[in-house]
């Protein structure tokens, strides 16, 4: 699904591919930021640093090294919730799975939770309709 997101950088509107998160709609605005910024209001889809989101937010395409493709939920009705800001360098988050691990601030994310959260739930009923 094509999304259009703002980078911080005024002129710069770009069309690109991205997990779907729950409540946001085809030609939504979502804005990308690339620094710390205190104070700002996130909407669902928005990326930004770990060190960005509140304690308790649900953040999903988590990175577990800055700059690097995300690793931790992407897959349909996944989400990571911020646990605690541990120190000035990690953030304390509780995975899929249950288990929690600490990812640098400097890692981005993407607010909300990824759409289509009853996909598991499709009973397929026999092995030719996969096909």
């Amino acid at each position: 699904m094509a999304k259009l997101y703002h980078s911080e950088e005024k002129d710069s509107l770009q069309t690109s591919y991205i997990l779907a998160p729950k409540g946001v709609k085809i030609f939504d605005e979502i804005t990308t930021y690339t620094s710390l910024t205190k104070n700002i209001a996130l909407a669902p889809g928005d990326r930004t640093l770990l060190a960005n989101f509140e304690v308790g937010d649900f953040i999903h395409a988590v990175e577990t090294i800055p700059n690097q493709t995300p690793t931790f939920a992407r897959s349909a009705g996944t989400f990571c919730q911020v646990l605690q800001h541990e120190s000035k360098d990690y953030a304390k988050v509780r995975l899929p799975s249950g288990s929690q691990r600490l990812i640098p601030l400097q890692a981005k994310a993407t607010l909300g939770v990824v759409a289509n959260e009853e996909h598991n739930l499709q009973i397929l009923g026999k092995a030719g309709r996969s096909r």
